[in-house]
């Protein structure tokens, strides 16, 4: 529900605090309502979607150009209200070490487990790698090596948040409470310094006032809002807190976001099929496909991640300047001719001096405004150049495409060049092992404090050159099972199989390669060995072959008789012991594959409670 601000309001008694109404926010809020109040603080209005904040939400910007809000809106559903709806997932590259990006601490199956739950919240339909290829991939690049394409979608409506959809349907969720026009203007801590005590709240509008008491805080507010506040919040405490990001001080630091350039023309032989360039239906979707350099390419040359964008539809070349410069650039003559201005987006080393801190300027709420150094040393900015030189090359050898750097791209150096930003803001409390390097740990929790999480494209480590919105939503799914799975294992745990996760180690013999979601048995036998954790019961998420029966025993004791796909949601007793051993007997298995195994169950989760 929408609720006014009240100081004598009893603000006691929320299970959950959210800071900010935006894709992050909100999404939170439905997750948790089912298991608590809540309590979503907004610094913008309901009926004011677009609204950019003006009196606190400017930045005071120093370092390489930026424009002084930053495309942020305080509204609502934050900059959903002006999202273009273009999506891709990650990729899995970017969740390995490579040189000059860290790793994330995370694997790539615990993200991608959560894209199904975050596509469906942003209208988005499943992608695939597998789609047939479009004009300009059996065209423009044929048979060129080291070339390929992404293929992005569109949110379909898109997904915006300050609708008035869903103005309705926040205004009567009864477990969500929703404020406006609402500012946290610092965090405290209790005596220990271990735990998020209160939060302090002023309304915009009238300028009063408001303690607020917190059980569990996630700050989703965006990925500059997110470290200005933590910052000042953070300026009460001894140096090295939680808030200022541990012993390195990261929060603020490492931020990040996806340079953008036109330094090229490119002229296209009429004749091949580049209209997919542009947002176009294609298998029920919208569709439009961002040419890229392939990994083995980008490896060997030391590049960056980068991708070439097209929006607007190709137009032919009719003037006679423009024409006589296609005719001298193919040896093979064409009937015509198609010009193009793409740009090029990269994806931007993490760098401790491109930053988020506290400007001098103070915000009409009376705490400072933030301010954002953006930073791209040289040496990157010239390996953005020599990544375009060469994208170029590769583009051109297949023969019905020729490009040229054009206006301040035709530069050699670029060092001083303008390069454009996409208002993705990522990094600036990033997720990290320890807290030696980030803000944040693998559970996006805030490392130090037992209550406090942060959502939303400020944990990103690294960013590839995807838009954050769908994956950061991903992220967002994924911190909410953890605290709702924690919530009902407050004693227990809970062993997640699958490809890269590390209840895999549990597995002893009778189990195939542990695929995305889960692990499959493959054999007559299967075991597994878990630690209890005090817990009484056990409970499996898993799925099985029609027709498979199982025998299981639990420590030798037997627990269960029947179907194997009657075992999933089924409580099982966990006896006293501190380890529990689980032995899966099975009959009735289909015949063996062309491996070897003989599939039978398929393990997702053992939850202990």
């Amino acid at each position: 529900m929408f609720v006014d601000f009240d100081p004598a309001r009893d603000w006691g008694g929320y299970d959950y605090i959210i800071i900010g109404a935006g894709v992050a926010g909100l999404f939170l809020a439905r997750k948790l309502a089912g298991a608590g109040r809540v309590l979503v603080i907004e610094a913008g209005r309901a009926d004011l979607s677009n609204s950019t904040g003006a009196g606190y939400y400017e930045l005071d910007v120093t370092g390489r150009g930026y424009t002084p809000i930053g495309q942020r809106l305080s509204a609502l559903g934050g900059t959903s209200n002006h999202w273009g709806g273009h999506s891709h997932p990650l990729n899995p590259v970017i969740f390995g070490n490579r040189k000059g990006f860290p790793g994330w601490p995370i694997a790539y199956a615990d993200y991608a487990l959560h894209l199904p739950e975050a596509q469906d919240w942003l209208n988005l339909g499943a992608f695939s790698d597998t789609r047939e290829k479009t004009g300009v991939e059996r065209d423009l690049l044929g048979h060129a090596q080291n070339l390929g394409a992404l293929h992005f979608q569109f949110s379909n409506p898109i997904r915006r948040l300050g609708d008035d959809a869903t103005r309705t349907q926040f205004a009567a969720e009864p477990g969500i409470d929703i404020v406006f026009d609402t500012r946290v203007v610092d965090i405290h801590l209790d005596a220990g310094g271990g735990r998020v005590d209160r939060l302090d709240l002023f309304h915009l509008s009238s300028r009063r006032t408001a303690s607020v008491p917190v059980s569990q805080l996630f700050l989703a507010a965006g990925g500059i809002e997110n470290p200005r506040l933590m910052l000042w919040s953070a300026r009460k405490y001894r140096p090295g807190n939680p808030l200022a990001g541990g012993p390195n001080a990261l929060t603020g630091k490492f931020f990040m976001e996806h340079p953008s350039i036109e330094p090229v023309e490119i002229y296209i032989d009429s004749r091949a099929d580049i209209s997919a360039l542009a947002p176009h239906p294609f298998d029920n979707l919208m569709v439009n496909v961002v040419l890229r350099a392939g990994e083995d390419f980008l490896s060997a040359h030391g590049l960056p991640r980068f991708g070439m964008h097209f929006q607007d539809q190709a137009q032919p070349a009719t003037n006679d300047i423009e024409l006589q410069a296609a005719q001298d650039f193919f040896v093979s003559r064409s009937v015509g001719y198609q010009r193009i201005m793409p740009f090029f987006i990269f994806e931007q080393t993490p760098n401790a001096a491109s930053f988020v801190g506290l400007s001098s300027k103070l915000g009409s709420d009376g705490t400072p405004l933030a301010r954002l150094n953006w930073y791209i040393p040289p040496e990157e900015i010239a390996s953005y150049r020599r990544s375009v030189l060469l994208f170029c090359g590769l583009l051109n050898q297949y023969g019905l495409a020729k490009t040229r750097f054009v206006g301040d791209g035709a530069n050699p150096d670029w060092t001083n060049i303008v390069f454009g930003d996409a208002c993705h803001h990522m990094g600036t409390t990033r997720m990290a092992h320890d807290a030696s390097g980030g803000v944040v740990d693998p559970n996006s929790q805030v490392f130090g404090l037992s209550n406090m999480y942060v959502a939303g494209s400020s944990v990103f480590p690294s960013t590839d050159i995807v838009n954050p919105t769908l994956n950061l939503t991903a992220l967002t799914a994924r911190l909410a099972n953890f605290v709702l799975n924690k919530a009902a294992t407050a004693v227990g745990a809970i062993y997640r199989f699958g490809k890269g996760r590390d209840a895999d180690k549990a597995l002893g013999q009778g189990w195939a390669t542990p695929e995305f979601a889960g692990v499959w048995s493959s054999g007559d036998t299967a075991d597994v060995t878990l630690a209890r954790h005090g817990a009484k019961t056990l409970t499996l998420a898993a799925g099985a072959t029609d027709g498979v029966t199982v025998d299981l025993s639990i420590n030798g004791a037997a627990a269960y008789s029947g179907p194997a796909s009657g075992l999933a949601g089924k409580p099982l007793p966990a006896g006293d012991a501190d380890q529990l051993a689980l032995a899966f007997n099975f009959t009735g298995l289909p015949p063996k594959r062309q491996d070897g195994a003989r599939t039978g169950l398929f393990l997702q989760t053992v939850t202990l409670q």
